[in-house]
């Protein structure tokens, strides 16, 4: 089906119409133009008037140019031009996108309020505008001007239409190449540093430095990258994703025949970055069952961990503990062995002992053995969905202490069958957390010890005053 055409008696009309409009509009413009090109001895007032000049003169531009600063004020007008448009791009645009294309209870009612504001006239602003220049010490400034236009009604308005007006495809296929939505987060420490530390000879000269000078750009010990990241995962129970540059499990790991013979060959062929520079160290010393406190002791202060006296007896205790059960003991296993003894908090309770017994057809019951600081011993049994609520039950039960699990989770310290196992778990009660963590080739006994370690900060906290400020009890004032 083929569409009418308009007939041309129509399109003529239409054009005669665009035409007197425009130049209705462009009258006053000429003339402005044409005035300014008369000479002195020609009266502008004159009737009936004269469109063009008799004789065109530049003489009004020279008396103009020369009697006041109009350089200065053409000047002043360009930069508060250029960095209002720039302001106007840069803030407008934080709320233009989500208007756009989020979706948001009360949307529509915040799109109509942005559009009231257009209408209020700017005679209705203009004197708390000055009074507010003023009190900030910006009269007779061109930041005074270019402030109230930063952020305006209007370019948060044309900027979603120019927003709406680009394709979904458009959005989309960008999302497919990695991009993502206009936000603000947070941006990755250890990716920003290591990406000054590799490029340092391209910023040295932003600095003022030679190309080749090794100072570094920052003030953080790259070396301390790798344990600070551990450290904040196991804190905070945020298991980082092995995929993750700079501290990911594969960071520096090569599977391919290709990647594994280039890095033999040379490592700069696929690692840019030297893992040593994070803290990383090649594995040198095999560990197992027959390895003594020295080897131990030796691969503990490669990784960072001076231990002494009772916390490396602890340690190596925990270590022969899991080399009888796993052939080999990586560096991964020993730093959770390191972590778990150095979060440990005054033990008001202590795991003796657990036992569970679970199948398809078969109820969980778990069996769990306490000690107290006292050193008395008891017991309990409880029967649960699973082994791991079996064993929470009967340890609520034991200890009769009111809380909330309200996380956990468990994560693999390592690859392979025999791989430890760490547990994570988070009490909560009157609205404080508690965190505790454990880590075993048995999940359950794993879970077990995490969830003493939590119920001990909590009856840690419930005794003693926190340590964090905001619950501290504020200080009395001073009379």
């Amino acid at each position: 089906m083929t569409a009418r055409r308009a007939p041309l008696w129509s399109l003529l009309l239409q054009l005669t119409v665009l035409l007197l409009v425009a130049l209705v509009v462009l009258i006053p413009l000429l003339w402005l133009l044409s005035t300014s090109l008369k000479g002195p001895a020609e009266d502008i007032f004159q009737a009936p008037p004269s469109l063009f000049p008799a004789q065109p003169s530049l003489q009004a531009y020279g008396t103009l140019f020369s009697q006041s600063p109009m350089g200065r004020y053409l000047l002043n007008s360009t930069v508060v031009s250029v960095f209002s448009v720039v302001a106007n791009l840069l803030f407008c645009s934080l709320a233009a996108f989500p208007l756009a294309r989020m979706r948001f209870r009360g949307r529509g009612i915040v799109l109509a309020l942005v559009v009231a504001t257009i209408l209020i006239p700017f005679q209705v602003v203009m004197i708390p505008l000055y009074l507010l220049m003023v009190q900030l010490g910006l009269r007779n400034s061109l930041m005074a001007l270019i402030l109230p236009n930063a952020a305006t009604a209007f370019g948060i308005y044309l900027l979603r239409q120019s927003f709406l007006g680009v394709p979904k495809e458009l959005e989309e296929a960008a999302r497919m190449d990695g991009c993502t939505a206009l936000r603000a987060g947070n941006a990755s420490l250890e990716e920003l540093v290591m990406a000054l530390h590799v490029r340092r000879s391209y910023f040295n000269g932003y600095l003022g430095r030679a190309e080749d000078s090794s100072e570094p750009l920052t003030g953080i010990q790259t070396e301390e990258i790798y344990k600070t990241s551990r450290l904040v995962s196991n804190l905070t129970g945020m298991a980082v994703q092995p995929n993750k540059a700079i501290v990911g499990a594969n960071a520096f790991a090569h599977e391919s025949g290709i990647h594994q013979d280039g890095v033999l060959k040379n490592r700069l062929t696929y690692e840019i970055i030297d893992a040593r520079t994070i803290g990383l160290t090649d594995n040198r010393i095999s560990l197992g069952k027959l390895s003594g406190r020295s080897a131990v002791r030796a691969r503990l202060e490669e990784l960072g961990y001076q231990l002494e006296g009772e916390d490396l007896n602890d340690a190596f205790a925990r270590f022969k503990e899991l080399a009888d059960r796993k052939r080999e003991i990586t560096d991964r296993d020993l730093e959770a062995i390191v972590r778990q003894n150095a979060q440990q908090i005054e033990s008001y309770y202590q795991l003796a002992g657990v036992q569970v017994s679970c199948g398809r057809d078969l109820r969980a019951t778990a069996t769990v053995t306490l000690r107290t600081s006292d050193g008395e011993e008891c017991s309990q049994a409880a029967i649960g969905t699973g082994p791991v609520d079996a064993v929470c039950q009967a340890l609520n039960a034991l200890v009769q202490v009111p809380n909330e699990l309200v996380e956990f989770s468990v994560k693999s310290v390592t690859e392979g069958i025999d791989a430890m196992g760490e547990v994570t778990i988070r009490l909560r009660q009157d609205g404080r957390l508690y965190s505790g963590h454990a880590a075993d080739t048995d999940v359950v006994v794993a879970a077990a010890q995490a969830f003493v370690n939590a119920l001990n900060r909590l009856v840690s906290g419930q005794k003693h005053s926190p340590l964090h400020p905001q619950r501290a009890p504020l200080p009395a004032p001073a009379l």
